[in-house]
């Protein structure tokens, strides 16, 4: 009877979350900025090789009113586990480093750590953590 317990718990690993699923298919709204990311591409499928993964999340802040941004950013991600998700304990987090080019600013970072085989979330944020800029579904096989 035990015998599907692996494969039950590494399907439990690829479970969406609702709460961030209601997130993804809510466009997130600035009056100041609109994010584009640039990768990973929207529901990317990221190669897990000895454990671990190595991917960038990069993008661009485009200026809704032609301002410049002192605002600092977060990137943060998550697993699918509804509870880190509630208690806000994400694998990772970063804060992101703004460049500014003439009419727009970008960030880019390298995700790198060991990961176990399932599906998770990006969340970028104001370094409040007041305003959600962008959030995107990844799968790590």
């Amino acid at each position: 009877p035990d015998e599907n317990k692996p494969t039950k718990l590494m399907a439990a690993n690829f479970d969406p979350n609702p709460a961030l699923e209601l997130l993804l298919d809510n466009p997130v709204r600035s009056n100041s900025f609109k994010m584009e990311i640039e990768s990973p591409k929207k529901d990317a499928e990221i190669k897990i090789k000895n454990g671990k993964i190595t991917f960038p999340l990069s993008g661009i802040i485009k200026s809704i009113n032609g301002g410049t941004t002192d605002k600092k950013f977060q990137a943060y991600l998550f697993s699918n586990k509804k509870e880190d998700y509630e208690k806000f304990q994400p694998i990772w987090q970063s804060d992101l480093t703004i460049d500014e080019t003439e009419a727009d600013f970008s960030f880019s970072t390298t995700i790198n750590l060991s990961v176990v085989p399932g599906l998770y979330y990006y969340l970028i944020e104001d370094e409040n953590g007041d305003q959600l800029y962008a959030i995107g579904r990844i799968q790590m096989k």
